[in-house]
C-alpha cells in the first residue's frame, strides 16, 4: 500500500509507453495522460475501488500514515533531546576502584568467617 503513495505513476500504469507522433516518440503513461489510452494495473484498480467505494478505508489509511509519521518524528526528537546516560557513563575511575575494593573486603570477611567457624567447631 505504501507503493501507492511513493510511486503512484508506476503502480497505476507500470511500464506502459504510448506512441503519440513519430517526431516525439514514446511517452510513459502517467496520471496526466488520457485514461482511455493507458490501462490501469490490477493492483491500482483494486485499491481505487476500495478507496473510492468505501471512504472509511481511504480515510483510515491516510490518517494512519500521518499518525505513523508524527509518532516517528516525536520519538526521534525525544531520543535526540533526552539521551539516557548509562550507568557506566555516570561512574568515574575512583568510584569503580572503591567498589572493587569493597567487594574484595567483603570476600575477605566471608573467608575469615568461614575460617573462624571451622576453627571453632574443629
Amino acid at each position: 500500500m505504501s507503493l501507492l503513495t511513493i510511486a503512484p505513476n508506476y503502480v497505476t500504469y507500470g511500464i506502459q509507453n504510448i506512441k503519440i507522433d513519430d517526431e516525439i516518440g514514446y511517452i510513459k503513461c502517467s496520471l496526466k495522460t488520457d485514461k482511455h489510452i493507458c490501462k490501469m494495473s490490477v493492483l491500482s484498480r483494486f485499491f481505487n475501488k476500495i478507496f473510492f467505494g468505501i471512504p472509511y478505508f481511504a480515510n483510515s489509511y491516510f490518517f494512519s500514515n500521518w499518525f505513523f509519521i508524527l509518532m516517528y518524528t516525536l520519538s526521534l526528537l525525544y531520543t535526540i533531546c533526552f539521551k539516557k546516560s548509562s550507568y557506566l557513563d555516570r561512574l568515574n575511575v575512583g568510584t569503580l576502584k572503591k567498589q572493587k575494593n569493597q567487594k574484595k573486603n567483603q570476600k575477605k570477611k566471608q573467608k575469615n568467617k568461614i575460617i573462624a567457624y571451622t576453627y571453632a567447631y574443629a
